[in-house]
């Protein structure tokens, strides 16, 4: 197993909105909402949050957090199972300070015939 990381919000926060911005700078894109894992950021609840959410808002129970971004908390605590679990039992992802994962409507690609 790896060492488990802590790292600074104002790291945390960094890489958060230089994943959005390079997300954003696709023009007529919409950009994904994010799953964001954090397991040891200074100053931020343990837990799972829905970053982005767009219409997945509506389908979760979420609480709003006040973070620069738009984000929602939708599973308080130790999610560093679950996390290594849902990245095919990776290690790092339960190990590291947070992971950030994309979500992405898939049906289109499962079920129209290659072009």
């Amino acid at each position: 197993a790896f060492a488990r990381n802590t790292t600074t919000s104002a790291a945390f926060f960094e890489t958060l909105h230089a994943v959005l911005d390079e997300a954003r700078r696709f023009e007529g894109v919409q950009v994904s909402p994010l799953l964001v894992f954090v397991h040891g950021v200074d100053g931020i609840e343990p837990g799972t949050y829905l970053v982005n959410p767009g219409e997945l808002l509506s389908r979760v129970p979420a609480v709003p957090v006040s973070w620069p971004p738009e984000a929602y908390l939708i599973s308080a605590g130790d999610v560093r199972a679950a996390t290594a679990a849902a990245a095919c039992h990776q290690a790092i992802a339960g190990d590291a300070a947070f992971v950030i994962a994309f979500l992405a409507d898939m049906g289109a690609a499962f079920s129209e015939p290659p072009a």
